[in-house]
């Protein structure tokens, strides 16, 4: 048994950051890639439903903030 009964068994890993940033780098280039093949006469309304989108979470997190309870400064310890 590798570090006896006691011990837990080490495992190398990467780091936390270096898995985000090789996430972020492929979302960039996946992305980049998926908009480059948007043809320009489909670009207006895509961004309009996009603007759609983001209008329509940010009214829900007003709603939502509007109905709580307490607020984030009440939250905090100290």
């Amino acid at each position: 048994m590798i570090g006896g009964p006691h011990r837990p068994v080490e495992r190398k890993t990467m780091s936390d950051g270096f898995v985000a940033l090789y996430i972020f780098m492929l979302a960039a280039s996946a992305g980049h890639v998926i908009i480059s093949r948007v043809p320009v006469i489909l670009h207006t309304p895509l961004m309009s439903g996009s603007n759609f989108i983001h209008g329509i979470v940010l009214v829900g997190a007003m709603v939502v903030l509007g109905h709580a309870d307490t607020t984030l400064l009440s939250q905090q310890p100290g």
